[in-house]
Formats: structure tokens, C-alpha cells, sequence
């Protein structure tokens, strides 16, 4: 069965000889950006490639707002 992630990458077919694309230098803004992602665990790719993985996967795996959900307000009557 095909790796239903790895089998529509985009490189796959671009990159004819990997041993050279893999001795070419990396840029630094590259790295920080994979370094980010690496910390906190999330996906690096495009809004469609996050979507493919979290249905794959069936979890959510974009970044949520920080800290505890808002209470919803209760309409209360007050009686006097």
C-alpha cells in the first residue's frame, strides 16, 4: 500500500539526483523554520498538506489559541 503522505510530494519528481540536492548548503531561514516546527511538534507544509495530514491522522494538528476557553455568559434572571 503506498505511504499516502510521501506519495504526492512534490520533490519526488523534481529532484533528479538526490545525493547532489542533499551536499547543496541549506539556508539559515530555512533551518529556523524547520527548528520552530521541530520544537513545537507541529506539521511544516501548506494549509492543504495540514489538512491531508489531519485527516489522515484524525487529529487537529494546527495551532490552537493559547491558554483555557472563554466561558460562555448565562443569561440569569435576577429576581427581586
Amino acid at each position: 500500500m503506498p505511504d499516502k503522505v510521501l506519495t504526492e510530494f512534490y520533490l519526488h519528481w523534481e529532484i533528479k539526483d538526490w545525493s547532489a540536492y542533499l551536499q547543496e548548503e541549506e539556508k539559515e531561514e530555512d533551518l529556523d523554520i524547520i527548528r520552530k516546527h521541530e520544537r513545537t511538534g507541529r506539521p511544516l507544509g501548506d494549509e492543504d498538506f495540514i489538512t491531508r495530514i489531519e485527516e489522515i491522522t484524525g487529529r487537529i494538528l494546527r495551532k490552537k489559541k493559547a491558554g483555557r476557553p472563554k466561558k460562555k455568559e448565562r443569561n440569569v434572571e435576577i429576581r427581586s
